[in-house]
Formats: C-alpha cells, sequence, structure tokens
C-alpha cells in the first residue's frame, strides 16, 4: 500500500484517533490494516496490523491494560508530516495466514525509510464480499497517489516508487 499525505497532524486534525486508510471486513482491531494518527498530543503516527481477533488477544485483554509494546502496531513518535511539503507512506506485509505458521511481516515506511516491522504469525479471515478499502476516516488534509499492489514491494522498490519524479502512472 503507497500513498502521499499533507498535512500537520497537530494543527490540523480534530481530537481523536483518524486513520487515513484502513483495510478491514470487520473492525479496527479484528482482522485489519491501518495506518492512524493517535489521539494524543504531539500525536504518534502508527501502522496497525491487527489478525482476527482472537488470534492476538486470545485473552480478551481490554485495549487499555494492553502495554503498549505488546500491542501489534508499529509507531513512529516523531513522523515527518508537513503541512507544507507531501510526506510518502508505505506498508508492505507478507507470510499471512502461511500454512506453516511462519513469521508474518509488515513493514512501515516513511519517506522510502523504513520505520520499523512487525513481526510473529498473523492469522487473517476476511469474507471478501464484506472486505473494505476506508480512506480518511476523520482525516483532514491532502491525500494523493493510493496505489495497492497485488505482492509486498521491497524496500528498493518503496524508494523507487518515493523519488519518482512524476508519482505513479
Amino acid at each position: 500500500v503507497s500513498f502521499w499525505l499533507k498535512l500537520n497532524p497537530d494543527k490540523d486534525l480534530k481530537p481523536g484517533y483518524c486513520d487515513p486508510i484502513q483495510i478491514t471486513d470487520k473492525t479496527w482491531n479484528d482482522a485489519a490494516f491501518f495506518v492512524d494518527f493517535d489521539k494524543d498530543l504531539p500525536r504518534v503516527f502508527r501502522l496497525g496490523v491487527f489478525a482476527d481477533y482472537k488470534f492476538w488477544n486470545p485473552k480478551d485483554t481490554p485495549w487499555e491494560q494492553i502495554a503498549v509494546a505488546d500491542r501489534p502496531m508499529v509507531p513512529v513518535v516523531k513522523p515527518p508530516f508537513s503541512s507544507t511539503e507531501w510526506t510518502h507512506v508505505a506498508y508492505t506485509f507478507e507470510n499471512i495466514n502461511s500454512s506453516k505458521n511462519m513469521e508474518s511481516t509488515a513493514t512501515l515506511y516513511l519517506n522510502g525509510q523504513s520505520q520499523g516491522s512487525l513481526k510473529a504469525p498473523l492469522k487473517f479471515s476476511w469474507d471478501p464480499s464484506k472486505a473494505a478499502i476506508m480512506i480518511g476516516l476523520s482525516y483532514i488534509g491532502d491525500f494523493d497517489e493510493l496505489a495497492i499492489f497485488n505482492r509486498a514491494l521491497t524496500a528498493e522498490e518503496i524508494a523507487t516508487v518515493y523519488q519518482l519524479p512524476d508519482g505513479l502512472k
């Protein structure tokens, strides 16, 4: 998944969580991929990779009781967003639903640079007829060039997309 954002999250967004994009057939914490800005100032930008709810949270632990380090997210504490310049956002995921319980990997990139990865076995059960790509949930700012690829791009390919002088065609 690749796209561009232009905003100052601390000034432009209304209070509360904001998801520029969320992909799921259920809810944010059940078989969902998303990036969001958290609700606190200064805002943290995060990649959320939530497997099936019963898979990642088998004890049904309330969200507030899960340590931040144990949440299935890749946080960026000081993200490089600006209301005057575009920021490239990309994330990849691979080995989801591996038959051999292989480690799945999801990686977040900003401006062509990896910001971190989440590595763990991930099980996603989707009903394709209910799956949705939701864009701009509580988002206030510019959003451009959304591209969803049919495979995980390499780090080199992400850097190439970021550096394209005229963007994706």
